[in-house]
Order: C-alpha cells, then sequence, then structure tokens
C-alpha cells in the first residue's frame, strides 16, 4: 500500500486493510520527507556591504562580516543588495550566492 493509499484510507475513515506495520512506514516516510524538506530549504541570507571590482563582495550574515572571492566574474551585485546563499557560510571553502534583486548567481571562494 502507497503512503497515499494509506492516508486516503485514513481520511476516508475506512480502516480496513490498515495495519500497524503500514502505519509505521507510513510515519517513518513522512518525517523523512519533512527533513528532506527542511534542509533543502535551510538557506542564509546576507546583505551586501561592497562589491569591489565584480570579483569580491563583502556581506552581512548571520556570521558577521564576510569576504569573498567570485570564481569568475559576478556582474551587477551591488551594495545594499540581498543575497541567499545556497549553503551555510558557518565554516566555507566555497559557495554560491544568488542575488535576489538581480536574481544573478553567483560561485565564490569564501575568504
Amino acid at each position: 500500500m502507497t503512503v497515499g493509499a494509506f492516508c486516503t484510507k485514513l481520511l476516508l475513515g475506512k480502516s480496513e486493510g490498515v495495519t500497524f506495520m503500514s502505519m509505521k512506514i507510513a510515519v517513518i516516510t513522512l518525517l523523512f520527507t519533512l527533513l528532506l524538506v527542511a534542509s533543502v530549504n535551510a538557506t542564509e541570507e546576507g546583505i551586501v556591504i561592497a562589491s569591489i571590482n565584480d570579483e569580491k563582495f563583502l556581506i552581512e550574515t548571520i556570521w558577521g562580516k564576510q569576504l569573498f572571492e567570485a570564481k569568475t566574474y559576478c556582474f551587477n551585485i551591488n551594495e545594499g543588495d540581498r543575497v541567499i546563499f545556497m549553503e551555510s557560510t558557518a565554516v566555507c571553502v566555497s559557495n554560491v550566492f544568488i542575488d535576489l534583486n538581480t536574481r544573478v548567481k553567483c560561485e565564490v571562494w569564501c575568504e
């Protein structure tokens, strides 16, 4: 029985064919799905404090002001722009951020 079929039976009040094992599997699947969605959506935001020659960016994050260097060039990243990082900047070697104003994706080295 699929998780969808199991949930449909429970919502319709039809408990025949619903075993303890199928309930256990459905609950574990649901918890795993929720954890996966939470980890995918776990992003970190920042504000650009300074942009230097489309190569270096000083960004205020929850960890303080951090300097990032573009792997190539990142055009149209401006002071005051909000960015969102794909991974935490707590301890990083490289990362990717997206400028929420211009939708520019920038691959950077963490300094």
